[in-house]
């Protein structure tokens, strides 16, 4: 699986690699979802190096929000989970920008299939941009 990994502290264009990583492992508690949307927005870029509350250990996923599809759920996840589109919510918990992504339940919202998916990916950060549209 690919994910963008931060490797270090410094520019943006210096310090963000594609890297190729294990598939993540679905917990009791979360669900993996796959073939999602995640807006790759320049403040991201110059916020997540530098301005951060924690510093976080190297190499470190970067990506807060995103919309996908569930495709595994943990044991003590409901079942009807599977198989419906999801907004991640823009913890920082988990990193989006990559080919699957693990997310605690908590951090899901189900959203309608006919809701516009790249739309809907970028509620977390410009909550009134997709509602305008």
């Amino acid at each position: 699986m690919r994910q963008l990994q931060l490797i270090a502290h410094g520019e943006p264009s210096d310090v963000i690699e594609l890297n190729t990583v294990s598939e993540p492992a679905t917990w009791s508690g979360g669900c993996a979802h796959f073939n999602g949307s995640g807006p790759s927005q320049s403040i991201r870029f110059s916020v997540c190096p530098r301005h951060v509350r924690r510093p976080p250990a190297f190499p470190s996923s970067v990506g807060a929000e995103g919309v996908g599809r569930v495709a595994k759920i943990g044991s003590k996840v409901d079942v009807a989970l599977r198989g419906k589109r999801v907004l991640i919510i823009p913890t920082y918990e988990q990193g989006t920008w990559a080919d699957q992504v693990v997310a605690p339940v908590r951090n899901l919202v189900p959203m309608s299939d006919e809701a516009d998916p790249l739309q809907l990916a970028m509620i977390g950060i410009n909550r009134l941009l997709p509602i305008s549209c």
